[in-house]
């Protein structure tokens, strides 16, 4: 099969792309998986915690951070802009370009991202947010078993580099 984004992956020689040679180092989740995933991550989260208000950070935790909040029933919805990746190269260090509110953001907060890879934009939005709460928690739908920090909450646990499905230039040329 011919195509092109995140449901053909991989590459052969013809430039064609293809989803053999790709699964192997990928985990591609459709969009239908994804929701199924962030309903499953606001259940585990409800079950143990009761977030005050809800922090994504962008741009991959924003959208299962808006799924959490509404499955949730939390209003309170902030976002970081804090970025490490450009494409699949990582940065030396997280950088933070946007800043949620501070003086919205208290009680008990929950941080939502959609992977736990190395762990440091995590650990970057609990460092910036602690004076401000008076609980943090993590969540996540993936985590990666190398991070620096275990997310409190998190769906499901993977050595490989994950698709979502709001990536849409990661196979392609960028």
């Amino acid at each position: 099969m011919v195509g092109f984004g995140p449901t053909h992956v991989g590459s052969n020689p013809t430039g064609a792309i293809t989803m053999q040679g790709a699964m192997m180092r990928h985990l591609v989740i459709t969009a239908s998986k994804f929701e199924k995933m962030c309903d499953r991550l606001a259940r585990i989260v409800g079950k143990k915690f009761k977030p005050d208000c809800i922090v994504g950070i962008g741009r991959g935790g924003l959208v299962p951070a808006v799924y959490v909040s509404d499955r949730l029933g939390i209003r309170k919805l902030y976002a970081f802009k804090i970025y490490y990746y450009k494409g699949e190269k990582r940065g030396k260090k997280p950088v933070v370009s946007q800043r949620p509110p501070l003086r919205f953001v208290c009680g008990n907060v929950l941080i939502v991202d959609d992977i736990a890879d190395t762990g440091a934009t995590l650990l970057t939005a609990k460092k910036l947010l602690k004076k401000h709460s008076k609980n943090i928690r993590t969540a996540t739908l993936h985590y990666k078993p190398h991070s620096r920090i275990k997310p409190d909450f998190f769906v499901q646990e993977t050595e490989k580099w994950v698709v979502y499905p709001y990536q849409t230039t990661e196979f392609g040329k960028k």
